[in-house]
């Protein structure tokens, strides 16, 4: 005989039953819909007849529901016996005064007690020990309280609400005691508007029926000296009713046997059965969601929607899921569960419902449950894109179960799974072009498969293994010989065994020096020609002794190996370290052949491209690429992100006060800030490649790249890049603007080494210019639009549709300088094709309506094109006119009609409904950026923070993760001393859509706002983002709330901060080493040995060896 099976956890009596074998437990305010058998209608009407005998016997003594409660009123009694009497416990109620019984009567009310509270039902055991019983009747709190009948919490009430030993303002909540499963405590001082539950904010529900007695007349005179005689048995009558009437005023529903409040009465259930009730709202839409399942239980909608119809029940209850204590919580997801289990029976195979379910369980699963239930998940749906992503996730977040090899093995699995289906896709596709969009985003996000993975290998310390993961699939996907390419019968287990003799033949490869390619070593290779392999290197500092004493040693020492040796060893290098002490300095070709995969469409070419610089930690992003996108606000490959100005400095810090007639008064303190210094997040575009300082948004390369290996690294990769890609002018402008960061003589070098090679790239011209104004140099950028401009009079019609890029340009450039003469002749000579001639005359009114009709015409022309998504050129071109047109009306008119030339133009874009797309956010920019110039010159109509204000919250509604925008509005309230705006909106999206990005600028505007800053508002705001699911794995939010404290000087709280950090990222190298660097003083030894013990249990990656013994004087 098998042993007896486990009752599911309770759920809804209307949901569909799951467990036909063993009935479950239903709550009480879920509807009562299946009709009571003959026997049981019986034994609930002989219970209802025993129930009025025994109330209209005795209507006040039977309060209890259990033998705890009568124990309580016993001590009760015995303790007023030893009080002097007063009238108001002389009336109190007769079963206090009649104390003595006669032994039957103790017997029967024992037999009464017995038959209320039964006994705990007989418990069993499984054959593994675990104890279990069979509960038939149903308990709702059993969650909360367990299963034993006799836990609820001792308490006595005073009347009207209130509790005895809490204060008078504190009372019982009416609309808890109608819910009927826990009394929630209330200021008594809030309006009965704030304890609506908030469904009824947006329903306006009828409020329950007041059944009120008729008041009786009481004399007032009654206990005056002219009466001899008064009567108790009235006033007892009269103070039962006033009890009758207190109980009444908070209870409206039927309530079980663990409340205080009693059984229910036939008024209760009258309040009960009143139609306009938030709970016939709940039954009502129980039984619609319970028949249209039943209907059609392959309704994926229907049946998330009834899940999250709990949390509707939650917060009609007045218990929201964000104020839920986690047992209540708990409870409720095992609610979900029950559902989610059924609703999986009929759609096994739906990602939706299995990543909600996933999502569900995660506070109520062990960690070994929760990885059993992925399995199962990724079993039935092994092609599921976003599974496969959350559970990556879960597996690298997961402190107990990570390991660095597991996470490997895991990555692999996920690339080899997607690897199939773009397979099929590239068949499917060779003969037709179906399924191409889905093939994109296949190889896309193999692409990002892999970003993610070298990221992670870096950060756990493999710096060697990530570099060279990131070289074997750009050699193998980009600098692949043209034998693969043209044959697509060749499997992919032979092109890798082939790779396999190129990686271990110790040729360059890619980002080092010389290195020509897979390609070129294959076609020398079957040439018979000799192949040049790569020059050892000897690195003579290693060679130095280093004496390791103390943690600080060790740590210094750990460093500097990391800033030396970033690329993986070759067989015939030379260093200190032997290969035997430090094996990962090798990567062999088992180590980087199991992430290979082909790539055939061009998006998954530029995503391999520019997710090298994000590897290396570079702001560059890919054209088309909005903010809308996980490469804007993805926690895990945002943890390079550079801050530049983000802590207030000291001196801002000091509290000055100063006194006015012996008052002391704050100085008024407002943040001298600029709006430059966010977090790149937005469209990277010429304009921000080459900014002055503090003059527009920049991102350079410099600040973001200090090691020299990798600068080298880098400098290679782009010149590689660029010989297979020589049509990429936006590649071509991140490594001018790169060079040109780290010397103005480098930069200039590189621009006319580029413009050699492509002397009718308009775009290359502009960009050459651009980075002579980037050094301050607006003479030798004015020379070298005067010569683009000339030039480009003999270029192709087709070369010459970027033309209005440079006069844009230009303009902007004079106008930046305050030369808005000049920047006018500028424009005006785009529209009527003269040569520029610097310092000439303002054209006339008639010359200037020409040139304006022509700028009109042209735009009502040309941005239809901003709807042609699948052609860049055009919708570029269409782009420069429009901005250009804006630019002109602004010049010639005022800021008030180029704000309309750009509402009008937004207003097309929102008509064709493509107004969130990377070319309305370009627009959205460019709009705000022309409003920032005005603001800042202050033209003739002054300065106007409502037009600025307007225009960026309009943008924040559709790209809340432009930190562009959100500069700008930031900076303009900042202005204005005006807060609350910034507040809402920060408030509106990290409660819809929280990232990174937001977080940052949450705590950047409070740092900034005034100073001192409130401290405890910012630690409050990175305690909700390090707490909230989505950013809770950001290495980078945590290192600054730790910062945050220790500039403080809270040590303790730091350290704890500390802890708290590895176990949310368990694979990050530089928070044990922060850890080190800054709390090894105040560690004792065994805190040390726990600490780096925990680096090495962790899979951590260290160069030097850590002798416990000898840096922690170890016996």
């Amino acid at each position: 005989m098998g042993s007896p099976s486990i009752p599911p956890p309770p759920s809804f009596k209307t949901a569909p039953d799951i467990f036909k074998e063993i009935p479950t437990p239903s709550f009480a305010s879920a509807p009562q819909l299946e009709d009571l058998n003959e026997t049981d209608k019986k034994q609930a009407s002989h219970r209802e007849k025993e129930t009025k005998n025994r109330s209209s016997s005795s209507p006040r003594r039977d309060r209890s529901q259990s033998p705890s409660y009568r124990r309580r009123q016993k001590q009760r009694h015995s303790r007023k016996r030893s009080r002097s009497p007063s009238p108001s416990r002389h009336h109190r109620s007769k079963s206090q005064r009649s104390r003595s019984q006669s032994p039957r009567k103790r017997k029967r009310s024992k037999e009464r007690s017995s038959r209320r509270s039964p006994s705990p039902p007989p418990y069993d055991k499984l054959e593994s020990g675990l104890a279990f019983y069979i509960d038939k009747r149903g308990d709702p709190e059993t969650l909360k309280y367990g299963p034993n009948l006799y836990t609820t919490p001792i308490y006595h009430r005073s009347g009207r609400g209130r509790v005895i030993g809490l204060s008078q303002s504190s009372v019982i909540d009416p609309e808890s005691a109608k819910a009927g499963k826990s009394l929630d405590i209330i200021q008594k001082t809030k309006s009965s508007k704030q304890l609506l539950p908030r469904i009824g904010r947006d329903v306006n529900w009828p409020s329950d029926r007041q059944l009120v007695r008729p008041k009786t007349e009481v004399d007032d005179n009654i206990f005056s000296s002219q009466f001899d005689f008064v009567d108790m048995a009235d006033m007892d009558e009269m103070d039962g009713i006033a009890r009758d009437d207190e109980t009444h005023q908070f209870v409206s529903s039927g309530l079980d046997y663990r409340t205080i409040e009693g059984k229910s009465d036939t008024t209760r259930q009258d309040i009960n059965q009143d139609i306009g009730t938030f709970d016939n709202y709940v039954r009502n839409k129980t039984v619609q969601y319970n028949n249209e399942l039943s209907q059609d239980p392959t309704n994926v909608k229907n049946w998330l929607a009834y899940i999250d119809f709990q949390d509707e029940i939650a917060s009609g209850r007045g218990m929201e899921m964000k104020n839920q204590s986690r047992t209540n919580k708990n409870s409720m997801n095992v609610i979900k569960l029950c559902i989610f289990d059924q609703a999986l029976e009929h759609n096994p195979e739906d990602e939706d419902l299995w990543l909600a379910y996933l999502r569900c369980g995660e506070d109520v699963w062990d960690t070994v449950t929760k990885l059993q239930k992925w399995d199962k998940a990724l079993a039935r749906n092994p092609n599921s894109i976003r599974l496969w992503a959350d559970y990556i996730n879960l597996r690298q977040t997961s402190f107990i179960s990570y390991s660095f090899d597991d996470c490997v093995k895991v990555f692999e699995d996920c690339l080899h799974t997607l690897h199939m289906v773009s397979r099929k896709l590239q068949l499917e596709n060779k003969n037709e072009q179906d399924h191409l969009e889905e093939l994109e985003n296949i190889e896309s996000l193999m692409v990002y498969v892999v970003l993610r993975l070298c990221l992670f290998m870096k950060q756990a310390g493999y710096q060697e293994r990530a570099f060279a993961s990131i070289q074997a699939l750009v050699e193998f996907c980009l600098f692949q010989p043209l034998f693969y390419q043209m044959s697509s019968s060749i499997s992919l287990s032979r092109m890798i065994a082939d790779f396999a003799d190129f990686w271990d033949s110790e040729v360059p490869r890619f980002g080092e020096p010389e290195a020509k390619g897979w390609h070129i070593y294959y076609e020398k290779r079957q040439n018979g020609e000799e192949i040049p392999t790569v020059t050892p290197k000897h690195s003579e500092n290693d060679h130095m002794q280093h004496d390791i004493e103390t943690i600080e040693d060790w740590l210094q020492q750990e460093k500097q190996q990391e800033k030396r040796h970033v690329l993986p060893r070759r067989m015939e290098d030379t260093e200190q370290i032997s290969i035997d002490d430090d094996p990962f300095r090798m990567v062999l070709s088992e180590d980087v052949t199991n992430i290979l995969f082909n790539i055939t469409t061009e998006a998954a070419r530029k995503s391999l491209i520019y997710s090298i610089f994000v590897f290396l930690g570079l702001p560059y992003s890919p054209p088309g690429v909005g903010t809308n996108t996980h490469f804007s606000t993805d926690t895990f490959t945002r943890n390079d992100l550079y801050l530049e100005g983000y802590w207030p400095s000291v001196e801002k810090q000091q509290h000055q006060i100063c006194y006015v007639d012996g008052v002391p008064m704050k100085e008024k303190q407002q943040s001298q800030q600029t709006p430059f210094s966010m977090p790149v997040s937005y469209p990277v575009n010429v304009e921000e490649l080459f900014a002055r300082h503090d003059q527009w948004f920049h991102c350079l390369g410099k600040q973001y790249l200090t090691n020299e290996e990798e600068i080298k690294f880098t400098r290679y990769a782009f010149e590689q890049l660029l010989n297979i890609e020589k049509n990429d002018s936006h590649l071509a402008m991140c490594y001018l603007s790169f060079e040109s960061s780290y010397g103005y003589k480098a930069g200039r070098k590189l621009a006319k080494r580029l413009l050699n090679d492509q002397r009718t790239n308009i775009k290359l011209w502009n960009a050459y210019a651009q980075m002579e104004k980037s050094h301050d140099r607006p003479e030798e950028a004015r020379k070298v639009y005067q010569l683009a401009l000339t030039a480009a009079k003999d270029f192709s019609p087709n070369e010459r549709r970027n033309i209005p890029l440079l006069y844009r340009m230009y303009a902007q450039m004079e106008l930046e300088y305050n030369r808005p003469e000049e920047a006018l002749n500028i424009i005006f000579s785009l529209a009527t094709g003269d040569q520029y001639v610097e310092n000439s005359d303002r054209p006339t009114k008639s010359r200037l309506l020409q040139a304006k009709e022509y700028f009109k015409q042209e735009s009502n022309m040309t941005r239809q094109h901003l709807t042609e998504t699948d052609n860049a050129t055009t919708t570029a071109m269409a782009y420069e006119s429009l901005v250009c047109y804006g630019l002109f009306v602004y010049l010639v008119d005022s800021i008030d009609s180029a704000v309309q030339v750009y509402e009008d133009l937004l207003d097309y874009l929102r008509q064709h409904h493509i107004e969130r797309g990377f070319f309305s956010e370009k627009v959205w920019v460019a709009y705000v950026e022309l409003l920032h110039r005005h603001s800042t010159k202050r033209k003739e109509n002054g300065y106007r923070p409502g037009l600025l204000r307007q225009a960026c919250s309009s943008g924040l509604e559709l790209f809340p993760n432009n930190t562009i925008l959100l500069g700008l509005f930031m900076w303009n309230e900042s202005r204005t001393w005006i807060y609350n705006r910034v507040q809402d909106f920060f408030t509106r999206n990290l409660e819809r859509d929280p990232n990174i990005i937001l977080w940052l600028g949450y705590t950047f505007v409070h740092l900034h706002r005034q100073q001192p800053y409130d401290v405890n508002l910012i630690r409050t705001i990175f305690e909700e983002a390090v707490e909230h699911p989505r950013t809770r794995a950001s290495i980078l939010l945590w290192k600054l709330y730790i910062e945050h404290e220790l500039r403080l000087g809270n040590m303790d709280k730091a350290k704890t901060l500390l802890y708290r950090s590895v176990r949310a990222c368990p694979w990050s190298k530089d928070l044990f080493l922060y850890g080190l660097q800054h709390f090894n003083r105040t560690m004792t030894n065994q805190d040390l040995l726990d600490w780096t013990s925990l680096m090495m249990e962790k899979d951590i990656r260290t160069r030097w060896m850590i002798d416990q013994e000898t840096l922690f004087e170890l016996e």
